[in-house]
This record gives structure tokens, sequence and C-alpha cells, in this order.
């Protein structure tokens, strides 16, 4: 749980959804597991900025980041300059 949270969803006002709100994800290469990344010392953050940097980059995101086959989809979905992102 984050302090900021609280204060998000009071400005946001009832809109008729339930917000969850979560830790960060990171996985456990040691236990090759996913969970908080305040869980562990040994937690890799899942970095949406990365993964962002990565589909514009062209490059390969990590198999324990993202997994391959939807890797792929958004890579063609890029090469067709289709709209991945919201701005």
């Amino acid at each position: 749980w984050h302090p900021q949270w609280s204060i998000w969803a009071s400005q946001i006002g009832d809109f008729g959804i339930q917000l969850e709100f979560y830790d960060s994800v990171g996985y456990d290469e040691y236990t090759a597991s996913y969970g908080s990344v305040t869980e562990s010392d040994n937690m890799r953050s899942i970095d949406a900025t990365k993964i962002r940097s990565l589909l514009r980059d062209g490059r390969n995101i990590p198999d324990w980041m993202m997994r391959k086959v939807v890797q792929e989809s958004l890579q063609s979905e890029f090469a067709n300059k289709q709209s991945l992102f919201v701005r």
C-alpha cells in the first residue's frame, strides 16, 4: 500500500469502480517466482518504462519480464506503426 494511493482515490471520486492498488511486482530468479518487490532482496522489478524503451528500440524483452508470445504481438503492432502507448 502506498500512502499516495488514498490521495489519488479521493481526488478521483466515486465512479462506480472499486480501485485496487498493489505493490510493484518483481521476479526472483533464485526461486523462479513473482511477487512484491519488497518480499526479497533478490527481486528484479518489472519496469513498464524499461519495457516501452525496449519495444521502441526493437530490442528483446527478457523472458522473465514478458512472455514471448505477448512480446512478439507488441513488436508486430509497433512495427506496423500501431499506437501502443497512452500519452
